[in-house]
């Protein structure tokens, strides 16, 4: 498999294994979280991946059962390959970050 970093805007999507203990992300309804909405504090536009979300400890991970497009208002759809990633929310590298989940405000069911 080839490993690759994806990064665009404050978003990066980093390819790793099936995270052995994390959880799948709930709303407040009670229903699976089915995507991330982000918005770019400094330019104010956002970009969505319809995905599972699941967190461990302080980290996120999304599953995509098929490709999938990273959609961004202004720079348009890329396709991210389907399988595991982790999420880093900020301007770090995955590797890098401190805080690499986005809080429950930037998460939409």
């Amino acid at each position: 498999m080839t490993r690759y970093l994806l990064q665009r805007a404050n978003l990066s999507l980093r390819p790793v294994d099936q995270p052995v203990e994390a959880t799948r992300l709930f709303g407040e309804n009670g229903c699976p979280v089915s995507g991330m909405s982000l918005t770019d504090p400094q330019t104010d536009q956002q970009q969505k991946l319809d995905c599972r979300v699941y967190l461990q400890e302080d980290r996120c991970f999304v599953f995509l059962e098929r490709p999938t497009p990273l959609q961004h208002e202004v720079y348009g759809d890329l396709e991210v390959p389907a399988g595991w990633w982790e999420a880093c929310c900020d301007e770090k590298s995955p590797a890098q970050s401190d805080s690499a989940c986005p809080d429950s405000r930037e998460v939409e069911n």
